[in-house]
């Protein structure tokens, strides 16, 4: 059995291989790793896989014994094989290299055996040079090679299809979601109602996207889907036409769980002008990039066409050198032999420049997703402490009126049991939910909020929890103003100083007007300019300057932007933008 990943990652390795043009230093741009993969007929599966992969590419006879193949002026095919000191074969390298007019590719596939027995493979897709507008695909060898190999990730098949699951199988598909073996993430999916062609084909994409790097499970119909959810409970279901990515370490019976776990609605899916669901290949290719790559990979060498061959050359250039004799014919034989070794040095200098230039592009990128994570972990850090203070604050509050009902003879009313709806799991829940708030009026537009579900998946939900609580808050506070007895203040009066019974917001997160500087600005004004009901312009737009932060840090930083409108025709706040941070001196 086998287990694969796809991974993408920044490295600078330029390939020479004779006949191409030198590319500028190339990315890699997909990766896939398997281990594992057991059976005397590997080695014979893998060299299977390849063959098809460039039989579908129309490599004009390929063959793989070793050595460097000009297949034609284009394209080169380089085969590389060591063995065991029992004479079985230890490690296999097969790359592809091709310039053609959308830029420079190189496919390298790396399969070697490991100490505990089976094989370890590698593919890479290297690309530099590219043509405008072109998008490299992860390597099609992948899909090849999940053709061919039985491939696994813990208990879950990785197959080039999704697996259909009917009613009586969700408790294998439970089974994957919850096992601890498991390292890559889960898509599962559930068909629409109807036919809909829009959505057969993105979940065809997604699953194309993504065959290798996730495993990948269709609910055949609403009895799998019922079943199912009857399994892992509402907060882990997967709608009819809904794509749910499932990470590693579900667990069901935990609510807060839920939203680690991104849900794409069938709405989005089937809406042609909505393209979140590339997102989905997106966020899965992200998780393949911080796969680590098997020290047996990273240690096996290629001495037959690496350091060896150009060492036996050498060795052939400088005796040739040597054995020339003083006539003028000799010391030309003799210059030419020693220019060849000058270009030879140009190239291993070349080499090594472009080595250390991929040693600090990794360490650049290192240090990027190290101060990144820093960031993250601060800001969580800080949105803790403010959660515990509010908490303790609320215990506080709870305890001394629990005490003032106690005296007063109303135990009863002390501990009365409440139903709390959970927050949303993000903004499109959030935005479905907002008919529910009768003193708001959202003018804003959808793909702004939405957004900000595809900007950062990790984080979205906890904005979407933020931005429900401010929203309510937004309508408590409505409710307070045209009641007949009224509130004598805006916005952040009410949430500094709540009224009974009020639902408040944090004080220090509501900003009733921007700076001058911001309104002067003509370019950032017009950001502003927000839609509202005809009824308070007739032009259908607004300056909008009263806005909430739902958070204070970072470059998306959301906001909310509103209207108070409680006192006039509407009697409701306008929402006129939910999104990321709009520009000012800050960004």
């Amino acid at each position: 059995m086998v287990s694969l990943a796809h991974r993408a990652v920044l490295l600078a390795r330029p390939p020479q291989f004779a006949g191409i043009e030198a590319p500028s230093v190339p990315d890699v741009v997909g990766r896939a790793r398997l281990d594992d993969a057991a059976g005397e007929g590997a080695f014979r599966q893998v060299r299977q896989a390849v063959l098809a992969w460039l039989g579908g590419r129309k490599a004009v006879e390929a063959t793989l014994s070793s050595g460097l193949h000009q297949l034609d002026e284009r394209r080169t095919l380089a085969v590389a094989n060591t063995y065991a000191d029992d004479g079985t074969e230890a490690a296999t390298r097969i790359q592809l290299n091709e310039r053609n007019d959308s830029g420079f590719w190189s496919t390298t596939m790396t399969a070697c055996t490991q100490t505990h027995g089976g094989l370890v493979i590698s593919v890479e897709l290297e690309c530099a040079d590219l043509a405008h507008g072109v998008h490299p695909q992860p390597p099609g060898l992948i899909r090849e090679l999940l053709d061919v190999l039985p491939v696994c990730d813990g208990p879950s098949r990785l197959t080039r299809m999704p697996i259909a699951i009917h009613a009586e199988y969700v408790d294998y598909l439970r089974d994957v979601l919850m096992s601890p073996d498991r390292r890559m993430p889960v898509l599962v999916a559930a068909k629409p109602l109807a036919h809909h062609g829009t959505w057969e084909r993105r979940w065809r994409d997604i699953t194309r996207g993504a065959a290798g790097m996730a495993s990948l499970y269709l609910l055949t119909d609403l009895a799998a889907v019922d079943a199912f959810r009857g399994l892992v409970y509402e907060y882990h279901r997967v709608a009819p036409g809904a794509v749910r990515t499932f990470l590693p370490e579900v667990d069901p019976a935990w609510r807060a769980d839920g939203h680690r776990h991104r849900v794409l609605s069938f709405g989005r899916l089937s809406d042609r002008a909505d393209h979140a669901w590339s997102n989905v290949v997106g966020s899965v290719q992200q998780m393949s990039r911080s796969a680590a790559v098997p020290p047996s990979l990273n240690e096996v060498t290629f001495p037959g066409i690496d350091s060896e061959t150009a060492a036996r050359a050498r060795r052939h250039a400088l005796d040739a050198a040597a054995d020339t004799g003083t006539g003028e014919g000799d010391l030309r034989a003799e210059i030419a032999v020693l220019t060849g070794l000058l270009t030879e040095a140009d190239t291993q200098i070349s080499d090594l420049t472009a080595g250390r230039e991929r040693l600090a592009r990794q360490l650049a990128a290192a240090a990027d997703a190290h101060r990144r994570s820093e960031d993250d972990l601060d800001l969580q850090v800080v949105e803790h402490m403010e959660t515990l203070a509010e908490l303790d604050q609320a215990r506080a509050e709870l305890k001394q009126l629990r005490s003032i009902l106690h005296r007063r003879g109303r135990s009863h009313d002390a501990h009365p049991h409440l139903a709390t709806p959970s927050p949303p799991a993000g903004f499109e829940e959030l935005l479905d939910r907002i008919g529910d708030l009768p003193l708001i009026a959202f003018t804003a537009e959808r793909r702004r909020a939405l957004e900000l579900d595809d900007t950062d998946a990790r984080r979205a939900p906890v904005w979407a929890g933020k931005a429900w609580q401010a929203l309510r808050a937004l309508n408590s506070y409505a409710e307070h103003s045209t009641s007949p007895t009224g509130f004598p203040g805006d916005f952040y009066a009410f949430c500094h100083r709540p009224p009974i019974g009020a639902e408040p917001f944090p004080a220090n997160k509501v900003a009733m007007d921007e700076s001058d500087r911001v309104q002067n600005h003509p370019a950032w004004a017009k950001e502003r300019m927000l839609p509202v009901p005809p009824v308070l312009d007739p032009t259908g737009v607004m300056l909008m300057t009263a806005h909430i932060k739902l958070e204070s840090r970072g470059s998306i930083s959301p906001r909310i932007y509103f209207v108070d409108n409680t006192a006039g025709p509407t009697g409701q706040i306008i929402i006129g933008f939910i999104g990321r941070h709009l520009t000012n001196t800050m960004t």
